[in-house]
């Protein structure tokens, strides 16, 4: 699937990816409300803002972000990975920390948390959509060879 992905197909692309990929990582719990920001940015192509308490996530994704099915898929997969590995983020912020070590130093601290998380996080999104391509491209030669065994049992 190539080219851009553009509305009006990006909402429905959306909600079928949305829920493949909360099934794929166990996040049935949570309601996510997805939101296109129209402020014409391209430093980013989402944001989520998280309530853990009550399981629930606004994931903002930039309107003016133009990629490939691909890109896209990953962009999902990425987003609701923060939502998987949030219970880690609200293990070190509710640690006790900031008041050990002061505000400067937290800030310094948290923000070198967010940079390596971020980056695990995108590389993994990157990982599972490939993994989850491979599962495809299995399941076809599976079949394949599945009815090409059927084809040669008939022939004999």
């Amino acid at each position: 699937m190539g080219g851009a992905v553009r509305l009006p197909y990006r909402n429905s692309l959306l909600a079928a990816l949305s829920g493949r990929w909360k099934h794929r990582l166990c996040l049935h719990e949570w309601t996510v409300h997805w939101r296109w920001m129209m402020d014409g940015s391209d430093n980013y192509d989402g944001e989520t803002h998280r309530a853990s308490y009550n399981r629930t996530a606004t994931i903002r994704l930039n309107a003016s972000m133009t990629c490939d099915y691909a890109r896209f898929r990953e962009v999902v997969a990425h987003e609701l990975l923060h939502l998987r590995i949030s219970v880690m983020v609200d293990a070190v912020e509710n640690a006790g920390i900031r008041p050990l070590i002061g505000e400067s130093a937290w800030t310094v601290f948290w923000a070198q948390w967010q940079r390596c998380m971020e980056k695990e996080v995108d590389q993994l999104s990157e990982i599972l959509v490939e993994v989850a391509e491979w599962k495809r491209e299995d399941e076809a030669l599976l079949a394949k060879d599945e009815r090409e065994a059927r084809r040669k049992g008939r022939k004999r």
